[in-house]
């Protein structure tokens, strides 16, 4: 089966405060993030188990907080937008718990064909990929009001959602640190440049590679197709 890990939502306030601390600290505070758990959600266990996923983002996917450090720094997440600093967060969520990758690009595969999803055609989606059970539907509970909150998604009505407002990532590093997000979970060796216009990703935030830029997590080669390709470094 595949990995699920994740069955509690984490509010984007916890954990926009919670990795601001931790790039000027280098840090992990659990007892202050449990803290700022305990006010949002309702019990001690929940708050518990929501504290060690945030342990979790901040420190699992290595090469990606490595990267914001250098290339963002502290000082730098505060002045990003609000946009790129929900990218940079969501990028750090499904690179720690890929089935929010995959719930994502399930969700996009209808929205290309219409404006809205069901949580019943979302249920029948993640089921194929993840099989039938009382452990991904939970998953799926504690995630989408993550992804709304995020901006990747916006609630219609109950369990009817349609895409967010599909920003443009700002900051050159927001931008690679978003691509590279892409091939990682994707399992895909490199991209077509062109194909950040249409990759189910893309969907809920729109990139544009600077140009002349030195990548520090990308390599880009050149191609007869798309402008040229861009893989992970």
């Amino acid at each position: 089966m595949k990995y699920i890990g994740i069955n509690q939502r984490i509010p984007y306030s916890v954990l926009d405060e919670s990795l601001r601390e931790f790039l000027y600290t280098g840090e992990i505070k659990r007892g202050e993030i449990l803290e700022k758990m305990l006010q949002v959600t309702a019990g001690e266990n929940r708050a518990r188990k929501a504290t060690m996923y945030v342990n979790h983002i901040l420190s699992r996917p290595k090469k990606f907080l490595l990267f914001i450090e250098k290339s963002i720094s502290a000082a730098g997440y505060e002045k990003l937008s609000e946009g790129d600093r929900k990218a940079v967060i969501l990028c750090l969520v499904v690179n720690t718990f890929p089935i929010a990758y995959d719930l994502l690009c399930a969700i996009a595969t209808v929205f290309k064909v219409q404006e809205c999803a069901s949580r019943a055609f979302i249920n029948q989606k993640m089921s194929a990929l993840y099989g039938s059970n009382r452990t991904i539907a939970v998953a799926i509970d504690a995630l989408m009001p993550m992804l709304i909150e995020l901006g990747a998604l916006e609630r219609v009505k109950t369990g009817v959602y349609r895409v967010g407002s599909q920003p443009i990532i700002i900051h050159p590093a927001v931008a690679e640190l978003y691509v590279a997000t892409d091939i990682a979970l994707s399992g895909s060796k490199s991209i077509a440049l062109d194909e950040t216009n249409y990759r189910s990703w893309f969907f809920f935030n729109r990139v544009e590679l600077p140009k002349g830029v030195s990548f520090k997590l990308l390599k880009m080669t050149d191609g007869m197709v798309g402008g040229g390709y861009v893989g992970l470094g």
